[in-house]
């Protein structure tokens, strides 16, 4: 599935990818420290975890295949 994709996708995709998770790590940290962290809001984090990680994976696959179709246009 990765093959043939630019190095310059991948950046973008680990670059998000690494943003929302210190984003999610500072959250999770403010929650503790207030009180505020149950169960649920840790599992809510982890399912939107899940949610973005197939999203970005799922557009890098589009990418990939969108160039693959214009390349055979040419």
């Amino acid at each position: 599935m990765f093959r043939k994709v630019s190095d310059f996708e991948f950046f973008k995709l680990f670059t998000v990818l690494a943003l929302y998770f210190a984003g999610f790590m500072g959250l999770y940290h403010i929650f503790i420290h207030t009180n505020l962290s149950n169960n649920l809001i840790i599992y809510l984090f982890v399912v939107l975890a899940v949610v973005v990680s197939s999203v970005l994976i799922l557009t890098l696959y589009k990418l990939r295949k969108r160039k693959k179709e214009a390349r055979r246009l040419d």
